[in-house]
């Protein structure tokens, strides 16, 4: 159990708030498949890092992009790459669609909840965010109705550092006069939050879903590893 002093909890958006654990790689390759049962891990593993990669370097997404748009300029990015590379023959605008609508309802679905929690959590602890996006999270928060729910929220994109740097950690809180031991952070990335955040001496809550790739678990550095975020509750509350 973790201890009570705890007043300000940070929590991760991508693959935490929006999946529940689940790394949005596996809701695309899970799409994916349905529309093109003969791709590979291999290449739908290289399509998904094109679309990461270009999204950072070009800035494709703009402040006001909601969630749904986001999905479908990914989308499209991964199918490009996978079309260029004669992984597939043809782009269709339906299956485009197909796999935005229904990677979409996968965050309504996980939001839905996280809200449900979110307002419970804040009714005894001040909850900031500390996310690697694209410069438009604001939006999405506002989208999901979640933004009412932090007092701050740190973007990558935004600062100018992406988790694991601590300097974006240090960001989040840099306007409250508390000790790093009443911090928490919670997220789906035991290199990417877990780690920094214990290294500035943050209490940690590892959300243990479907990663990207397997995460070390034989010594976990987190306080406390739940696999569901409603586990917080039991936690926490």
């Amino acid at each position: 159990m973790l201890d009570k002093g705890v007043e300000i909890i940070a929590f991760d958006y991508g693959a935490t708030l929006d999946t529940n654990g689940t790394h949005w790689y596996n809701i695309f390759h899970s799409e994916h498949i349905k529309e093109n049962p003969s791709l590979t891990d291999m290449e739908l593993r290289q399509a998904y890092i094109h679309a990461e990669r270009t999204l950072s370097k070009e800035r494709l997404i703009k402040p006001d992009d909601t969630f749904r748009e986001t999905l479908y300029k990914k989308v499209n990015l991964q199918m490009e790459y996978l079309l260029h590379n004669h992984h597939i023959k043809e782009i269709e605008a339906e299956q485009i669609r197909k796999i935005v609508d229904n990677s979409y309802l996968v965050a309504v679905n996980c939001t839905r909840n996280a809200k449900n929690l979110l307002q419970n959590l804040k009714n005894r602890y001040k909850l900031v965010m500390i996310s690697n996006f694209y410069g438009n999270l604001q939006s999405v928060l506002v989208e999901f109705g979640l933004r009412d729910f932090f007092s701050c929220v740190a973007e990558s994109a935004v600062v100018g550092y992406s988790k694991p740097d601590e300097r974006l950690f240090v960001k989040a809180f840099e306007s409250f006069d508390t000790d790093a031991g009443r911090c928490m952070m919670i997220g789906d990335s035991y290199n990417k939050d877990i780690i920094p955040a214990k290294r500035l001496g943050y209490k940690t809550v590892w959300l243990k879903g479907r990663p990207w790739q397997e995460n070390p678990t034989s010594t976990p550095l987190a306080d406390e590893t739940i696999t569901d975020l409603s586990e917080l509750e039991r936690i926490l509350i």
